[in-house]
């Protein structure tokens, strides 16, 4: 009989436990403020009576250090602050990936492009550069190297549109600068050929020696123009 009781007190003790280890994770800050003053005195009266069952003791002892006596529960802005920056960083590291992801296919492209290019199959080249872009839209780079493509398909307009968003992505690049003076060339814009060359210069003086070549090329053109006008003038 006496071994029934025993073993009933401490069921009864183990439920007890349990219940306030159920209340002391509930969210509610009410709910767990009484849960910790129940453990209080649970441990309390049975120390008090010398019989503090050892699970019963380390059970509550494990939750005490989690929650008998527990932060102080975030007031409702404080908590929706730190959800929002979880959610800000589950973000962030969503788009990380996405944009590694992103960053790999479009480097297959271009790859496939370079090829094309170095091939001289200007089109081809051409829709690939489009693809990769479509995937990397802040590649200064990719700008540059389809407005490359566009110059060799005579189509200088639509370079000129790639070289200036290159230079949003990076106003320094001395690769859009030098195409942006082709493709001024090219349109017959000699003066703005030259005004995007001497940038270019301005920006690398270390490569002003290459970027002179283009610039005595238009001075060059410029005589060949003005020759038949002075021939008619004598």
């Amino acid at each position: 009989m006496a071994v029934n009781e025993e073993l009933d007190s401490f069921l009864t003790r183990v439920d007890q436990v349990s219940s306030l280890i159920e209340a002391l994770r509930s969210p509610d800050p009410e709910k767990v403020q009484r849960a910790t003053e129940r453990a209080d005195l649970l441990v309390r009266g049975r120390l008090a009576e010398g019989a503090v069952d050892e699970h019963v003791e380390c059970t509550v002892a494990a939750e005490n250090r989690c929650s008998v006596n527990p932060r102080p529960a975030l007031p409702p802005e404080a908590a929706q602050q730190e959800d929002f920056k979880r959610q800000l960083e589950a973000d962030a590291a969503e788009r990380a990936e996405n944009r590694r992801q992103a960053k790999a296919e479009s480097a297959v492209w271009k790859e496939k492009a370079i090829q094309a290019f170095r091939e001289g199959k200007y089109e081809e080249a051409l829709d690939e550069y489009t693809k990769a872009l479509a995937l990397l839209k802040d590649s200064c780079l990719l700008y540059t190297s389809r407005a490359q493509t566009y110059l060799k398909l005579n189509r200088a307009s639509e370079a000129l549109q790639d070289l200036d968003w290159a230079l949003r992505l990076d106003e320094t690049s001395l690769r859009a600068w030098i195409h942006k003076g082709k493709a001024h060339q090219q349109l017959g814009q000699l003066q703005l050929a030259v005004q995007s060359f001497e940038k270019a210069i301005k920006l690398h003086p270390d490569n002003a020696d290459v970027v002179r070549v283009y610039i005595r090329d238009i001075e060059r053109a410029r005589e060949r123009n003005a020759k038949p006008a002075d021939e008619m003038h004598y």
